[in-house]
């Protein structure tokens, strides 16, 4: 792991994370983490995600992502309604937290980036 960068949520949590990127899309970088708080979640692996096309140097420019997910999140629970199954699709709820401190500037130090948990495999 690279050096280690810090990020938080305002009431919400705080998590170091490394500054190489073990993960890309089109449009975003994933960085591996660990949350430090809540408590609940201390030592848990998380990713934290970061827009590669433009700094988000704003909360909000996170809205589109967050509505998508919001849409995903619906439509799944109306198809786990209508089809039983043994295995339901499930999502992992991400939040927008704010880099706090950045040894390396990547990602910058104030940036938005979202967080969620790790998922293994």
């Amino acid at each position: 792991m690279g050096a280690n960068e810090s990020i938080e949520g305002l009431f919400s949590g705080n998590a170091n994370f490394s500054n190489t990127s073990f993960a890309e899309g089109r449009s975003r970088r994933a960085y591996k983490g660990t949350y430090r708080f809540p408590l609940y979640k201390a030592g848990d692996q998380c990713v934290v995600k970061e827009l590669k096309e433009k700094y988000a140097w704003a909360k909000a420019d996170w809205d589109s992502a967050v509505k998508v997910q919001e849409k995903s999140m619906e439509m799944a629970k109306k198809f786990n309604e209508a089809i039983q199954t043994s295995r339901p699709i499930e999502y992992v709820r991400s939040e927008i937290w704010k880099v706090t401190k950045s040894y390396t500037g990547t990602p910058r130090l104030g940036e938005w980036c979202m967080v969620e948990d790790y998922i293994q495999g």
